[in-house]
């Protein structure tokens, strides 16, 4: 039986990538090649011009052959020395150039400016690159420098590399605020299709409580459908501020249906506490438990859903939230805030019996007051004080951070640490403070002890 022939395989136009086209030997062989084919021709060709004998060959003749020539002499070079070009065209190109610019920076060194000046020459409307030299800039602080590149980005077209945003965060963090939003509207003026900028200038608005002319750039962002959600969030934060409840509420209930994603869930938090404002209890008690539902360690949620049970006269609902609140609530309540996103909630009592030298555990209930990303987890220092002053120590302790990021707005969480007490202390009363790295100076005392005279101690 006659086997079947395998039919050839097709290569991917990706294995042909950096295949020489020809032995690497070829080029030098084509090259003399060539030349000793055509170097007759082409002697000839130079006589008969230059003596103006142009018996048997006609002018454009000679002049079609000398181009030919010309050619294929070129490409037999380029093919002979097709590494060095490469290598030189690779070099010098505008990504090899950003990198360079980018390494050298980053080692301090003054090198950098240099080679950003060339990019800047060479690309002098590329957003790119004039973004990256102005942070540069920017970075050392030569502030007229980088405004001006800045401004060049800006004036480059709809942006790409979010030159606009760039220039106007910078204009923010030197106090130009007012000139910040002229910059944003006049780049939306000349490009009313860009829905990402269009955005972005109605949440600067809106914080700056510009409500008219926020709700006209967030209603325009609705209508692209990657920013819609995020676009009718703020939007009904703008009929929040104005008192039209109703109106929140239904752009609040339309992003928190959309899907499942904690980030919008969270909305339902928003649409409780809107229907608590217009003494719409029932509302508030759906929401709060719907809220509950993806977030069931709040204990701030608890609490609210239990009045809204009680205002509706559900006491079954009243008496399964009693139970929920126990469960969550810290043996030790404090209910202190530590910062504009971190309010403690409370402390278990310590784990082991504080004396010098020794390790104590302890448990930080935590509530968030504002969103966290996954990469800004709050990192935490625990301190040691006297209880009369004049001694403090910063005490080693693991975990270094408030838990795993992200945290939620209006979630409560329960990180447990370990800290280390010092070796040498003396007999007297001690407090174990917490602060965040993020705000020194505040600190919020948590558990307080006693160490005797002789080095025993106390529960707190």
């Amino acid at each position: 039986m006659q086997a079947k022939r395998r039919a050839p395989q097709r290569e991917s136009h990706d294995s042909y990538a950096w295949r020489p086209m020809f032995p690497a030997d070829l080029g030098p062989h084509l090259v003399c090649c060539l030349l000793d084919r055509h170097a007759g021709m082409l002697w000839r060709v130079g006589v008969a011009m230059r003596d103006e004998e142009m018996t048997s060959l006609k002018r454009e003749h000679a002049a079609w052959l000398a181009l030919m020539a010309s050619f294929v002499l070129a490409a037999a070079a380029g093919i002979l020395f097709r590494d060095d070009i490469l290598r030189f065209m690779h070099g010098h190109s505008r990504e090899a150039l950003m990198q360079r610019a980018r390494s050298l920076a980053e080692q301090g060194d003054e090198a950098a400016d240099a080679v950003y000046g060339t990019l800047v020459r060479r690309y002098p409307e590329h957003e790119e690159v004039l973004l990256a030299y102005a942070e540069h800039l920017d970075e050392q602080g030569r502030d007229a420098e980088a405004e001006a590149l800045y401004r060049r980005a800006a004036a480059t077209g709809r942006q790409r590399f979010s030159a606009v945003r760039r220039y106007v965060a910078f204009l923010e963090r030197t106090g130009r605020y007012d000139e910040a939003l002229e910059v944003y509207e006049d780049y939306v003026a000349r490009h009313p299709e860009d829905p990402a900028a269009r955005l972005d200038l109605g949440i600067r608005l809106l914080n700056r409580n510009k409500l008219e002319r926020a709700e006209t750039h967030l209603h325009a962002a609705t209508q692209n459908e990657a920013l819609r959600a995020e676009a009718r969030t703020r939007l009904a934060s703008v009929h929040a501020r104005r008192g039209e409840w109703e109106k929140a509420i239904a752009l609040w209930s339309a992003v928190a249906s959309s899907d499942d994603t904690l980030e919008h869930t969270l909305l339902w938090q928003d649409v409780a506490a809107a229907y608590e404002v217009l003494d719409v209890w029932n509302g508030a008690a759906v929401a709060w438990e719907t809220y509950g539902t993806y977030f069931p360690n709040s204990l701030m949620a608890a609490r609210r859903l239990r009045t809204a049970y009680e205002r509706v006269g559900d006491h079954a609902g009243r008496e399964r939230m009693d139970l929920r609140i126990k469960a969550l609530s810290p043996p030790l309540p404090i209910e202190q805030g530590i910062s504009g996103r971190v309010y403690i909630e409370g402390v278990s009592a310590l784990d082991g019996l504080p004396a010098p030298g020794t390790t104590v555990t302890g448990d930080v209930y935590v509530r968030f007051q504002g969103n966290v990303g996954s990469t800004g987890a709050p990192v935490v220092q625990f301190w040691l004080l006297s209880r009369y002053g004049g001694f403090e120590q910063a005490l080693d302790c693991e975990p270094s951070v408030l838990g795993m990021a992200p945290f939620w707005r209006g979630d409560s969480r329960r990180q447990r640490f370990t800290m280390r007490l010092p070796d040498a202390l003396t007999a007297g009363r001690y407090t174990v403070a917490l602060g965040i790295e993020a705000e020194p100076g505040r600190r919020v005392e948590l558990w307080w002890f006693d160490i005797p005279a002789d080095a025993g101690g106390s529960r707190p």
